[in-house]
């Protein structure tokens, strides 16, 4: 629910707050703004304690946890492989734990810009030569990916930000490598009819054989790179 709910519009109760900023992770992280979320959990401003250098923090939400007891496995295979992708127009993973059995979390390098869904809603579609310009290097950035045989899978524009202060060669950051992977897929038609495909991807950027559950592949990005690009 919204940050600024307290009670669920649906009964009535009493809502509590998953994770209050000014919690410390792992004595690591303190958490001081909560930048967004999404079907798999919040994305924070962070802290590090002693080095006071400042992060992006997701914590996947613990309902997530909770709902595939395999998910702990995946994660851990998952952040290890992301954080192996060292490219200018990919955000950088640094570091991953759990702090409780059911709150899994990832480091990321904090980006001090907005979404490409953002600056698209405010300017509108791009002439044909500044849209080249953001697509060549998250072309770049997702291809430095597939070279490790990593799929990103929900490439969509709110996954795509753009550093303030920056040519766009250099502001370009593709987010959220490996993410989707780690979604339970199994459940896939049921979270669709639920309204909730957010969990596995984003219906207008999917590729038809995500929407089958067949395999995906570097061909499915490069499907969503078009859709993004059209």
């Amino acid at each position: 629910f919204d940050d600024d709910s307290n009670y669920c519009p649906n009964d009535n109760s009493l809502l509590m707050v998953s994770n209050k900023c000014g919690v410390t992770l792992d004595k690591r992280y303190t958490l001081e703004q909560r930048l967004g979320k999404g079907g798999m959990g919040s994305v924070y401003r962070a802290k590090h304690v002693h080095l006071k250098s400042t992060h992006a923090v997701k914590i996947i939400s613990p309902e997530v946890v909770q709902s595939d007891p395999s998910l702990l496995v995946r994660f851990t295979q998952e952040a290890i492989l992301v954080a192996s992708v060292q490219h200018p127009n990919v955000v950088s993973v640094t570091d991953f734990g759990i702090e409780v059995a059911d709150t899994l979390y990832l480091v990321m390098e904090y980006i001090d810009g907005i979404s490409l869904e953002e600056m698209l809603r405010q300017d509108g579609a791009l002439t044909p030569a500044r849209a080249f310009e953001v697509l060549k290097p998250m072309a770049m950035g997702v291809s430095a990916a597939h070279k490790l045989g990593i799929t990103h899978r929900d490439l969509k524009p709110l996954n795509v930000m753009l550093r303030r202060g920056a040519p766009l060669a250099q502001a370009v950051k593709v987010l959220d490598f490996g993410l989707a992977k780690i979604k339970n897929t199994e459940s896939f038609s049921s979270l669709i009819l639920a309204k909730t495909t957010n969990l596995l991807g984003s219906p207008h950027y999917m590729p038809p054989e995500q929407w089958d559950n067949e395999n995906v592949d570097a061909r499915s990005d490069i499907y969503s790179i078009g859709v993004i690009l059209y």
